[in-house]
């Protein structure tokens, strides 16, 4: 049986979709029988490096070399060379699915819901995969709604949560159509992570004082601001942001001498920057859930465990599903000085910081791509024949 996922995103590249697509399709081709292609438009240009376009991929997301083959394939969907950004992703999900008709496959998945949409007027049965909870509980996506799930041919959805499943639930979806698969993280290919000085001393970082890292999007919508406001309340302390857009400034409200801004990093070099802080953190806030809805357990909270350090995170049903107080110190979201005295006790706190490490690094064992895909498998298997 073979599959084609459709991406409207540039592979490789910086987004969070690309980074979970790749590794989840990684461990899920060849899983009893199945066979992927992974669908993208075609890329702008030749490589500087002159490696191939798969060789790149594995290379940016810390993949083994060899990942792609017979059972995973990449196909590039022809796109005119002045299609960049936003628009290059637009004309991928205008002409993704009679594209994908010509190519005979048995089954198609999407991502993201203009794709879905296109894929659903091909007649073939369609997997939609989704981490949103906006397109279930939003008015203006009520037409969406009305059209996608009723569809004979959507085979089954794919949610990265609890509280994403339970909104397909919400929305009128059969119990049985939703599978809840868990995201989970790569170790990085080129060996062991970094101790903790080799790492500081790799990125020149000061090898004595306190770091706070958050490694994501960065924006309000994301709750970098409050990142920032925090960092000022702990002063004593270094708090890095990585994943700043490249050229991009941050606004003046939120520079300060104790708050360092990086540029996005490939997936495969973030363990560096996780292992050289003393903390990992995630906003203390819950706009990214109440608000937009748009960035449900994200998936860096994997590779946060992953890393082996204390986890500081606000108290919201998503994380919790995940996160609790014996592997994280959780902290109600929006109140800052309650975060504030929270960081500076785990900082204060060798035994507490090594306790945490540990549980953090237990509980990352429980969540791996193969077991992910082996949980997939079934359920594509169960759909797509019924």
């Amino acid at each position: 049986m073979r599959i084609g996922y459709l991406l409207h995103s540039l592979v490789p590249g910086p987004t969070t979709n690309t980074e979970q697509a790749v590794n989840a399709l990684a461990a899920l081709a060849g899983q009893d029988g199945l066979a992927v292609d992974l669908c993208v438009p075609s890329s702008p240009g030749p490589r500087a490096d002159g490696h191939s376009r798969e060789k790149a991929i594995e290379r940016h997301y810390g993949l083994p070399g060899g990942t792609f083959g017979p059972a995973l394939r990449l196909r590039e969907m022809p796109l005119p060379a002045w299609a960049t950004g936003r628009l290059r992703g637009l004309l991928f999900d205008m002409h993704a699915a009679p594209w994908a008709r010509l190519e005979h496959y048995d089954a198609l998945y999407a991502r993201d819901p203009v794709t879905l949409v296109g894929a659903l007027t091909t007649g073939l049965p369609v997997i939609f995969e989704t981490y949103r909870t906006d397109i279930n509980r939003s008015r203006r996506w009520w037409p969406f709604r009305r059209m996608a799930y009723g569809a004979d041919n959507l085979a089954g959805i794919i949610v990265h949560s609890r509280v994403a499943r339970q909104a397909f639930l919400d929305a009128g979806v059969d119990a049985a159509h939703v599978l809840l698969a868990y995201n989970s993280f790569t170790r990085p290919s080129d060996g062991p992570t970094p101790s903790r000085p080799a790492a500081r001393e790799a990125l020149r970082l000061s090898a004595d004082r306190p770091i706070v890292c958050y490694a994501g999007g960065v924006g309000p919508h994301k709750g970098t601001d409050v990142l920032a406001s925090l960092a000022r309340l702990v002063p004593e302390a270094l708090f890095m942001i990585v994943g700043a857009a490249p050229g991009a400034v941050p606004p003046p409200a939120e520079s300060s001498e104790n708050l360092l801004w990086l540029p996005r990093v490939a997936p495969a070099a973030l363990a560096a920057y996780l292992a050289a802080a003393d903390v990992l953190i995630l906003p203390p806030t819950a706009r990214h859930l109440v608000a937009s809805g748009r960035t449900v357990l994200p998936i860096k909270i994997f590779a946060y465990l992953a890393a082996g350090r204390p986890i500081i995170a606000p108290d919201l049903p998503d994380i919790g599903e995940v996160l609790s107080m014996d592997n994280a110190v959780i902290v109600p979201p929006d109140d800052l000085p309650t975060a504030a005295a929270a960081l500076r006790r785990v900082l204060a706190d060798p035994h507490l910081a090594e306790r945490l490490s540990a549980a953090a690094l237990q509980t990352a064992d429980t969540f791996t791509w193969q077991a992910r895909a082996s949980l997939v498998a079934a359920f594509l298997r169960q759909r797509l024949s019924a």
